[in-house]
């Protein structure tokens, strides 16, 4: 076939058998280049995403310190500190959930939203069983000095009239209440249920020596054990708010990022 064409004809046939080869090689040049780039901007979404991810995982951890932090305080420096890491959280949750494109890590961080919801929420009732145990120590402190005080002069009046049975009634309440006193201020320390139930005990000694001796001072023993009661249903709910929704919805959170951070690293390294 070929030796019937002439020199001519055979430089021409030639050329364009290089002419179509390389605009084949050309195009499938072009075909990769392009696969490759596009690529490369996902490689490069996914690595944003990625980091988005990693500054919302952060932004909870810092939450969570601050937390601690205020539950061994309860002062409102901490608080603030807190309050102003639930906005930044809030933030960044916002920021990650709208950058990300990956459907199943955009699905895990949807989901996450509840579970910060419910942890922002237990926060705020704890902030506020916080405020209102303030409010009940400060009762009991100055319940405590009234009743020591009417004593006093319950022993004076005995001392001056050689009452006996009434000295020996009026110390006993003043050793009772100094117990009661004692145990309610280890109970704030400790929590331990044992010791508010110990203050009690001594206070209902006291409140039965002065029962009939001295009926405004009994009222005052009353009020400090009801005080002492409504502090233990305080501390009581924030304990289990604490144990049953911080110290679980926090690291379930964690565990949530963890796993889109985990979906979006997965999804890049197929690219390569």
């Amino acid at each position: 076939m070929f030796a019937k064409l002439t020199l001519r004809q055979l430089i021409a046939a030639g050329f364009a058998v290089i002419v179509t080869l390389m605009f084949l090689q050309y195009s499938l040049s072009y075909i990769g280049l392009k696969a490759g780039d596009d690529n490369l901007t996902t490689y490069q979404k996914f690595n944003d995403d990625s980091a988005a991810i990693a500054e919302m995982t952060v932004a909870l951890l810092d939450l969570r310190v601050s937390v601690v932090k205020f539950l061994k305080t309860g002062d409102q420096q901490s608080l603030n500190i807190v309050l102003d890491n639930i906005g930044k959280l809030d933030k960044q949750s916002q920021q990650a959930i709208a950058s990300t494109d990956l459907a199943q890590a955009k699905t895990i961080l949807q989901a996450s939203q509840q579970d910060i919801s419910q942890y922002q929420m237990a926060f705020d009732r704890v902030a506020k069983l916080f405020a209102e145990r303030h409010q009940t120590v400060a009762a009991l402190d100055k319940l405590g000095p009234q009743i020591e005080q009417q004593l006093q002069q319950l022993m004076q009046q005995a001392l001056l009239s050689g009452d006996k049975q009434q000295i020996n009634q009026v110390f006993d309440a003043e050793l009772n209440l100094m117990h009661g006193r004692l145990f309610a201020n280890k109970y704030l320390l400790r929590n331990d249920a044992a010791d508010a139930s110990e203050a009690i005990n001594m206070l209902n000694k006291a409140h039965n020596k002065m029962a009939s001796l001295s009926a405004p001072t009994a009222n005052l023993i009353e009020q400090y054990q009801q005080t002492i009661n409504q502090l233990q249903q305080l501390i009581s709910e924030r304990n289990q708010i604490i144990e049953g929704t911080l110290n679980t919805a926090g690291p379930k959170i964690l565990r949530s990022l963890q796993s889109a951070a985990t979906q979006t690293h997965q999804a890049s390294e197929q690219l390569l």
